[in-house]
């Protein structure tokens, strides 16, 4: 069963054999993924299964939706993400998407999710900071000795 040596070796090099704690599905020791389309995926041994969860994320159209997928490759056809400068891509998505919300200022895409919340955190802590470093300027508000050191 080789789905099941797989899983086991994944445990392995893969804290809980899964990239997410929500991927880990108890009691099912021998389930590895192979190939997914629309609402359902496969495990190596060729078994199909309702993915109940949709990936765990809003995947309204299903795992590999040919119009979607044709789409995607279009748009990496004609520029891939690189590791300096910004694209066109990104300049259409963020006006389409402030576009549409009009309280919107300004958009940053992220490639993953530890970015975005990294950013969002930054967001959050500098009027925080900011407030932190003029409290910290204004010796009025500090013992003397503090404010010397500060």
């Amino acid at each position: 069963m080789i789905g099941a040596e797989l899983r086991r070796h994944s445990e392995q090099v893969i804290p809980e054999g899964a990239n997410s704690g929500k991927r880990a599905v108890l009691g099912i020791d021998d389930l590895v993924s192979a190939a997914a389309c629309g609402a359902h995926f496969r495990n190596l041994e060729g078994r199909e299964y309702v993915d109940y969860h949709a990936a765990f994320g809003p995947q309204v159209l299903g795992h590999c939706n040919p119009e979607v997928d044709r789409a995607f490759q279009a748009a990496v056809a004609r520029v891939d993400l690189p590791g300096v400068a910004v694209t066109e891509l990104e300049i259409e998505v963020a006006e389409r998407i402030a576009g549409h919300v009009p309280s919107i200022l300004k958009v940053l895409l992220t490639s993953t999710a530890s970015e975005a919340t990294f950013h969002a955190w930054r967001r959050v802590r500098a009027p925080l900071v900011r407030r932190r470093a003029e409290w910290s300027l204004d010796s009025a508000e500090i013992p003397r000795g503090r404010a010397e050191r500060t």
